[in-house]
């Protein structure tokens, strides 16, 4: 049960004033903790990011994170799910420099099972599977122009078909991306759509 994430035990026969003692004493604990995790810093730089955030977290905007490795983007990320009305929801997180580029497209919007391209099963992708929540997006200038290209029509349209089908799958989710590359420069290169770039 430990492993599965219960903070305490007690051993019966127990004194009732112990019991209570433990409850009182883990209840604080998980108070701290939540305390700990609903804040991203205490610097005035990250109470204003913080406020930035909680603003948006309003909207159903698309969000763009930028910032160098290991500044926490994801973290930014995940605090504006939580200051959303998407809280409760999924949030899924989709790491583009993990996945091969030619998978991408598969695992983002699914495929019909279809037998002549050897998809005998349905995959339902992320956009699929995150509903009403947050589809976190990592390092969007790795993503192959022509996905690139789908992700405009998803935030767009709010709709999408998976590969090979023709029905259209409403999308109700929240669109959240990030990147540590210079963008402006991605664009130039033409390794990021400025299409994509001006709708995030």
């Amino acid at each position: 049960l430990m492993r599965l994430g219960a903070c305490d035990y007690i051993t019966k026969p127990f004194e009732f004033d112990e019991f209570l003692s433990r409850v009182e004493r883990n209840a604080r604990g998980s108070h701290e903790l939540k305390s700990r995790q609903s804040t991203l810093g205490v610097s005035s730089e990250m109470q204003t990011l913080q406020k930035t955030l909680v603003k948006y977290g309003q909207t159903d905007f698309p969000v763009l994170i930028t910032g160098e490795i290991g500044v926490g983007k994801e973290s930014a990320a995940r605090y504006l799910h939580v200051h959303s009305s998407s809280n409760g929801c999924p949030f899924i997180t989709v790491n583009c420099a993990a996945i091969p580029g030619e998978l991408l497209e598969k695992e983002i919007f699914g495929a019909e099972a279809t037998p002549e391209v050897d998809q005998t099963e349905l995959h339902r992708g992320y956009a699929e599977r995150v509903g009403t929540g947050t589809l976190y997006i990592k390092e969007i200038s790795r993503i192959p122009l022509l996905v690139q290209s789908r992700l405009f029509e998803l935030i767009h349209e709010k709709n999408f078909a998976r590969i090979g089908g023709t029905t259209a799958i409403v999308f109700n989710g929240r669109i959240v991306v990030s990147d540590s590359s210079d963008l402006e420069s991605a664009v130039s290169a033409g390794a990021l759509r400025r299409d994509l770039m001006f709708k995030l």
